[in-house]
Order: structure tokens, then C-alpha cells, then sequence
């Protein structure tokens, strides 16, 4: 049978022909991978990513920092990367760290905190990273849960022109639990330990890292990447989706916090040997350049961002890119959500120049890698489409959801069966004539705000935990910057006037940037007098859906039907004109 990526790129009939074949013997296929990209069996990501390259090319370039401001930029070669990976292990070690206990990351985007990912990696530890941006509620609620014994954090950083107090942070999320905190800050303060020097033997389903990603429960879910697994599909993945070669300069613009920056800014590229970029402020601070000068300055080749920030760049119009110089680019992509067709096009026209192709891709943090991707050099593009399935995975669409019919591809999440049963994304989706896929929107109660995504139950429980509110309900609304904007619909206990709703609403924002972060923050909150309901209590939210996105309602549509106070629908239209904009 024929397995050979290599030659899918020379022709579309040979893509076809490998991805029947690995549909058709999975296990041959992921065999003959693994044996390619794990020749010595060793499956620590740290001894992958670090020892393999450090020994054959120590000063090349492991990391390229930018900071918030134009004057912050730091080189990390192989061996320097891998100096401070054990510096770290060894501090670990000395506090009690073994294989299989709980860390807990919490910091913003510098070489320390990928070095503090592969620390943990190295003596077989397991990794939660906690998006910076959290609030202590939040993250208070992911160590507990992760049951981490250490919180490996900074003493600040700045974002966006503006400091996050990370430690601050991180110390009124511990409280008084019995919880051990690392800085580093320093790292060549930590003296090294022998045991940091030898790498600690994983095998193919050791636990690797977890990761929390917002579901429809209130609770966040946590997610299981084993080691062997989902090195080999993110590194697959990464390796034929964007033709990443050894030499290219890759600039992910994601956060560690996020499944992307486990699999596509750190572990794939440095487990094939590239320099990343990697960039800890936001793309307009101080000006929209930002990520057009990172680009030129280190000729970067493959850039991976997200449909929210390039909306964002693309309103500045196209003379913000102009004046840079992007022709080392060959190769963009995209990730967290539907790229729309506008902004795809401003991406292809004024970043690419037209000659570069967009992998628009799709996936989850449960699915390890990507999934679904209009693999460049095999077909031509589409706007807006997600398009071919990644070798090994069968996709299809059941009551317009996006389905897996399989679940045997090595980068599902430990937590799932792979057996033959379906694996639900809860992600509405289409497929066209040609077989490509188009990703619609979440089906369930999530929302995508920049690519983050949050689950409106566990916003909602904190809008309801105020004396003022009744109930309430979240949903997400389209928004021309975000993608998505988060809108709330809250009852209240007493009748209040407009100075009194604009306390209260000033109130929630607080609570929101309290419990969860300033990501969560809503776009507008409408006071209503009840919420529309079934029968048997269930808030029927696609009626506010269809509101919130100032549609039409179908009074006849048989779904109508099962509401008992359908009267309340007009007072709720009616009080959208004049939601509290925050």
C-alpha cells in the first residue's frame, strides 16, 4: 500500500489514493508513521523536541521572542533552550516533582514558559497550562481539579501595553490550599541536578499534558493527550499541512493557554526542528505593524493566526501591510473559527500577495491536530472552506453536524474510546459537490469569542449568582472583529429603572472579568421581563439566538410551538433596541 506523504504533494490522485489507504488500514498507516518519525522509540517530548536537535545543531536559533514593545526581542538557540529546560526539571525534582504528579503553568508567552512545558515532559510530569489572561477564579478551579501540586509561574508580564500580575494572580488563586509555587523568572538561578539530565522513558500512552476547554456544562472539561499519540499527529500534521521543512522560520500568533500552542507553536515545530517565533503582545499595540514587522524582520515563511485578528488588521485597510516587505511568506493559515470570505481574501491579496496558499484549518483540542484542511499543493482554494480530511480520518455530516466516523487516529484525546463509534464535534458544518467541508458554527451552547471558546453556562452562573438576577441566559452574537461577541438576557428579582439596570450591568461585567476573565466580557446585556420557555423549564436560547441576530421569527414554525409563554418573545425584540452596550 502506498503511505508516503511525500508524494501526495505531486499529485491529487495520489493524495486520494494514500488517504483511502490510511481509512482503509489505519493501523498499517499510523505504523509505518510512527516508525518513520519515532526511529530511536522514544516517545518524551522533551528528548524529541530538544535533545535530537541540540546534539546536531546547538546554536541554531529554538526561539525567536518578541515582546510587547518594539525594543523587546531575545534569541534561544537548541542548546540554550534545552539548558533552561533542565534547569527547570531540576528545580522540580528538588521540590518533588515525579512522573505522573500535576503541573500547573500560568504564564504569558516567553521562551520559560515553553521551556517550563518540556521541564515537566522531561521527568514525565504532567502539564496543565492555564491561559495567562484567567482570571483567580478560573484558574483556581483548573488547579484544584487538575490536582497540582505546583503552580510554575512569572513575577508579571505585559500585554497589550498593559501588566498582567501574574504572581498576584496566581497567589489569590491558591488561597490556602496546599499548593507549592515555582518563579522563573531566573531560570539560570536554579542549580542543576543530575536527575534533570536523564530523560525520563515514556511510553506511547503515558499521559502527556491536559488542557480545559469550555464545553455545554457549567464545569470546564479536561482534556487527556497522551505522548506518543499526539506527538505523531501533531507533528504529521504540521509537517504535510503546511510542508514544514527544518529551515522555515514559523510565527504562530495563539497563546501556550490554548491547544494551539501546545501543538503549533511548541511541540510539532521544534519535534521537525524549526525556529519559532513566537510573540507575547497583541497585533495592534502599539500599532496594527506589529506582525507585518515580526515578519519581515525574521523572514518569517509560514504564519498561523486567527480569523478575529486578521478582521482586525484587514479594517486598517490594506496600506497597513503595504510598506512591509512579506515575500519570504509561503505558506498562511488559519485557526479558532469560520474564516469568513472578506477576510480571506484580504488575507490572500495584501499578506499573501496572491501566491501564497491559506489552510484554513479545522479542529479541537480534543482531536490533538488538525483535521480537516485544504492541504495546499493537492487542490486548489476555496473561501471560507475547511475543505480535505487529514489522511486517517473519515469526517461526514449527520443532522447537519460535523462527525468523525472513526475514532483511530492517534491524536484523540485520551479521554474518548477509540473504538468504532462516531466522534461528535457539536459543530454545524456543510459539505459541498466537490466533498469540501464548510464549518457553520458551534451547535451547542458555546461561544467563540476571538477563537477562545466559552461555555455560556458557566457565564451564566455568574450572573446569576447576583442578588439582583433571576436567571439568565448567554448566547453569542455575530460581531464584525471577534467572530462572536457574548450577549446576556437577565430577569430580575425586583423592577428596576435605567440608572438602576446600568449599575447592574456594570456590576456583571465586573464579576465576568472576576470569575472568568476579561475575555468573557459581554458585548450587551438586555434586561427582559422572562425568559421564553418549554414546558418543562428548558430556556428555549435559539429564539434568543434568532433575536440577538435581529432575524426574522417564524411565529408558525412548528418548533414555536412548545413555548408557554410565547408572549414574552415581542417584550424580548422590543428590548433589544435598547440593550446596555458594555
Amino acid at each position: 500500500m502506498l503511505f508516503d506523504h511525500e508524494l501526495a504533494w505531486k499529485d491529487p490522485a495520489i493524495y486520494k489514493e494514500i488517504y483511502v489507504n490510511s481509512i482503509a488500514a489505519p493501523e498499517k498507516f499510523w505504523e509505518y508513521h510512527q516508525n518513520t518519525l519515532f526511529p530511536e522509540g522514544n516517545y518524551n517530548a522533551s528528548f524529541n523536541c530538544l535533545d535530537r536537535h541540540a546534539k546536531i545543531t546547538p546554536h541554531k536559533n529554538a526561539i525567536i521572542w518578541y515582546g510587547d514593545e518594539y525594543c523587546e526581542r531575545r534569541e534561544i538557540s537548541y542548546a540554550r533552550l534545552l539548558e533552561m529546560t533542565e534547569r527547570i526539571a531540576s528545580e522540580l525534582i528538588r521540590r518533588g516533582i515525579r512522573k505522573g504528579d500535576s503541573v500547573t503553568i500560568c504564564m504569558p508567552m516567553t521562551p520559560e514558559s515553553i521551556a517550563s512545558m518540556l521541564a515537566c515532559c522531561r521527568i514525565g510530569a504532567i502539564h496543565n497550562v492555564v491561559f495567562s489572561g484567567f482570571s483567580a477564579n478560573a484558574l483556581n478551579e483548573r488547579i484544584f481539579r487538575s490536582a497540582s501540586k505546583i503552580v510554575l509561574t512569572v513575577t508579571a508580564g505585559s500585554r497589550g501595553g498593559k501588566m498582567i500580575p501574574s504572581l498576584h494572580n496566581v497567589l489569590a488563586a491558591i488561597g490556602d490550599m496546599d499548593v507549592d509555587v515555582l518563579l522563573v523568572d531566573h531560570v539560570d538561578d536554579f542549580p542543576m541536578d543530575d536527575g534533570a539530565l536523564s530523560v525520563e522513558h515514556m511510553k506511547y500512552d503515558d499521559p502527556m499534558f491536559t488542557l480545559y476547554t469550555s464545553g455545554s456544562t457549567k464545569e470546564p472539561k479536561r482534556i487527556f493527550h497522551s505522548c506518543g499519540g499526539y506527538q505523531l499527529y501533531s507533528a504529521m500534521t504540521f509537517k504535510y499541512v503546511f510542508d514544514a521543512k527544518p529551515e522555515d522560520i514559523h510565527f504562530c500568533t495563539s497563546d501556550i493557554g490554548w491547544i494551539t500552542g501546545h501543538s503549533y507553536i511548541t511541540y510539532a515545530p521544534l519535534f521537525l526542528g524549526l525556529t519559532i517565533v513566537i510573540f507575547s503582545g497583541t497585533p495592534m499595540h502599539p500599532d496594527g505593524g506589529r506582525y507585518w514587522q515580526i515578519i519581515e524582520n525574521e523572514r518569517v515563511s509560514i504564519f498561523y493566526s486567527a480569523p478575529s485578528a486578521i478582521r482586525c488588521l484587514a479594517s486598517l485597510g490594506e496600506e497597513s501591510v503595504r510598506n512591509y516587505d512579506l515575500s519570504s511568506l509561503k505558506v498562511l493559515g488559519c485557526v479558532g473559527e469560520p474564516m469568513n470570505e472578506a477576510a480571506w481574501k484580504w488575507l490572500f491579496t495584501n499578506v499573501g500577495k496572491e501566491k501564497c496558499p491559506i489552510m484554513d484549518t479545522w479542529w479541537q483540542t480534543e482531536t490533538g491536530g488538525i483535521i480537516l484542511a485544504p492541504l495546499h499543493n493537492v487542490k486548489y482554494q476555496k473561501p471560507g472552506f475547511a475543505s480535505m480530511p487529514f489522511f486517517g480520518v473519515a469526517p461526514g455530516i449527520e443532522n447537519e453536524e460535523l462527525i468523525i466516523k472513526n475514532k483511530n487516529w492517534p491524536g484523540l484525546s485520551s479521554n474518548f474510546v477509540r473504538d468504532d463509534q462516531i466522534y461528535h464535534t457539536g459543530d454545524k458544518a456543510m459539505v459541498d459537490d466537490d466533498g469540501d467541508f464548510k464549518i457553520l458554527g458551534r451547535i451547542d451552547d458555546v461561544v467563540n469569542i476571538c477563537g477562545h471558546r466559552l461555555g455560556t453556562s458557566e457565564v451564566e452562573s455568574v450572573v446569576n449568582a447576583l442578588g439582583e438576577i433571576e436567571e439568565s441566559a448567554a448566547i453569542g452574537v455575530p460581531h464584525r472583529i471577534k467572530g462572536q461577541a457574548l450577549c446576556i438576557f437577565a430577569t430580575t428579582t425586583a423592577d428596576l429603572d435605567q440608572d438602576q439596570k446600568e449599575s447592574v450591568a456594570k456590576e456583571i461585567t465586573t464579576r465576568i472579568r472576576q470569575d472568568i476573565g476579561a475575555i468573557a466580557k459581554p458585548d450587551k446585556i438586555v434586561f427582559i421581563p422572562e425568559l421564553p420557555k418549554t414546558r418543562s423549564g428548558k430556556i428555549k436560547r435559539n429564539i434568543l439566538k434568532i433575536i440577538g441576530k435581529k432575524q426574522n421569527i417564524d411565529y408558525d414554525a412548528a418548533d414555536m410551538q412548545s413555548i408557554i409563554n410565547i408572549s414574552c418573545i415581542k417584550e424580548i425584540e422590543h428590548a433589544m433596541t435598547h440593550a446596555i452596550k458594555m
